[in-house]
C-alpha cells in the first residue's frame, strides 16, 4: 500500500516538474540596452554553447573564451601570469585601445610614479581598473561574470 502511494506521489511530482517552463537567460538580460557590439567578436554563448548563468562555466571553457577574445580583438591581449596549485593558468586580460597597448610600459610607469608621490598631471592618463574574477576556486559567480 505504501509503495503504491509513494509511486503515485513520485509520478505527480515528476509531472509537476515537467509542466514548468524553464526559460534560459539571454545576454540581453545582463547587458545594457541601446549598445552596439562588434558582430565579429564571438559571444560567450557561441563559444560555450549556452548563455553565462545558465550553467557554471568550467575553467577550460572560460580560458578558451578569453583566448578567442584575444585573437578576435585588437583591444585585448592575454598573458599567463603563472599557474594555480592544480596547474591551471592564471591569465591576465588587458583590455584597452590599440594605442594604449603599444604604450603599456609607459602607462604603468606613470601610474607607479603617481602612486609614489609624483606631481604628474593625470589629465591625459588613462584610467586603470583591475577586476579580479574568482580569485578563489570555489567562487562560481565570478567566472560567469568575467564572461560578460
Amino acid at each position: 500500500m505504501y509503495k503504491a502511494i509513494l509511486m503515485v506521489a513520485c509520478l505527480a511530482f515528476a509531472k509537476a516538474l515537467t509542466a514548468q517552463t524553464i526559460t534560459s537567460p539571454t545576454l540581453g538580460y545582463y547587458l545594457p540596452d541601446n549598445v552596439t557590439y562588434n558582430n565579429e567578436i564571438s559571444t560567450p554563448q557561441e563559444i560555450l554553447g549556452y548563455v553565462p548563468g545558465e550553467w557554471h562555466v568550467t575553467h577550460d571553457k572560460l580560458a578558451e573564451y578569453m583566448r578567442v577574445l584575444a585573437r578576435q580583438s585588437d583591444r585585448i591581449t592575454i598573458e599567463n601570469r603563472g599557474t594555480t596549485y592544480e596547474g591551471r593558468p592564471l591569465q591576465l586580460l588587458t583590455i584597452t585601445s590599440p594605442q594604449n597597448h603599444t604604450n603599456l610600459e609607459r602607462i604603468q610607469a606613470d601610474h607607479v610614479a603617481l602612486s609614489e608621490g609624483s606631481n604628474a598631471s593625470t589629465a591625459n592618463m588613462p584610467i586603470v581598473v583591475y577586476q579580479g574574477f574568482s580569485i578563489h576556486g570555489n567562487e562560481p559567480s565570478g567566472s560567469n561574470a568575467a564572461l560578460l
